[in-house]
């Protein structure tokens, strides 16, 4: 009788437990199997039931096998999944340890290019002896285009106080005789055959003023390249901070203002040198 209820239970939990394993319940499956009762060679049940019971164990064996799989699957994908998270955390880290980057150097260049190109101007515009610099950047409306005229001809000295333009086009005398005549220095040239002449008048009052104005001009057009810079590199700090906190970007922004404002002084050291120059003739 024992041996036939201990017989009634397996079926029982072998039954379960297939049911259990079909269902996708391998976890189930296995704790089920884990309760079947074990016979070893001493035990008193008949070999017909120990052989029925080994049979039944070699069925669920798959079973068994693959709720151990399934187990240390869930275990693995979990630990993966974790170290994934892991990785992700570093990353983040990484990203967030990252210094943004923004180089001032070509915003910097810039700036000289106009200080530069502003020496360059103030250099033409001189008392007494008669220099080409004094018209050759005077810009002369050509075909359409916009040109120096030392691209318009060659200037030279004629003696000191008159400027010749030996025109490369001849056409051209007309445009760089209304660019000249048109300047902040009121100069009178004239036109003849392939020259243009510029008589320089003696140095008045009057025309120290009107050389101051033209410097102011020129002050005027190197601010405005230096703004442009400013503003490019602003941009580019807007850019690089755009993931970076407040502070971080308003500091850089102060650095590269004082790099500005260094330039602008340079403008304006230029001028007032250039100024206290030209007055130095006022008679």
């Amino acid at each position: 009788m024992a041996t036939t209820t201990r017989l009634l239970q397996v079926r029982s939990l072998l039954a379960l437990a297939r049911a259990a394993e079909v269902r996708g319940c391998c976890a189930a499956a296995q704790v089920l199997t884990s309760s079947l009762p074990c016979w070893n060679a001493g035990s008193h049940a008949s070999s017909s039931v120990q052989q029925v019971h080994q049979q039944d164990l070699l069925l669920l064996s798959p079973f068994q096998g693959f709720a151990a799989h399934y187990a240390k699957g869930k275990g693995s994908k979990k630990g993966g999944k974790h170290k994934a998270v892991e990785e992700s955390e570093d990353e983040d880290a990484a990203a967030e340890a990252e210094e943004p980057e923004f180089d001032p150097v070509p915003y910097q260049r810039l700036m000289e290019q106009a200080i530069e190109h502003l020496q360059h101007e103030l250099a033409g515009v001189r008392t007494g002896r008669a220099q080409p610099g004094l018209i050759e950047n005077i810009l002369v409306d050509a075909h359409g285009e916009h040109m120096p005229v030392k691209a318009c001809g060659t200037v030279t000295v004629r003696n000191p106080q008159l400027l010749a333009v030996s025109l490369y086009d001849a056409e051209l005398g007309g445009a760089v005789v209304k660019a000249i005549r048109n300047s902040p220095l009121s100069l009178n040239p004239a036109h003849e055959g392939n020259e243009v002449l510029v008589q320089l008048p003696r140095q008045t009052k009057d025309n120290i003023e009107k050389m101051i104005k033209l410097v102011a001009v020129e002050a005027e057009g190197a601010h405005q390249s230096i703004r442009r810079a400013r503003q490019k590199g602003m941009d580019a700090i807007k850019k690089a901070f755009k993931a970076a906190s407040a502070d971080d970007k308003k500091r850089t922004e102060k650095e590269f203002q004082k790099l500005h404002d260094q330039f602008v002084a340079d403008i304006e050291r230029l001028i007032k040198l250039k100024d206290a120059e030209l007055r130095e003739h006022v008679h």
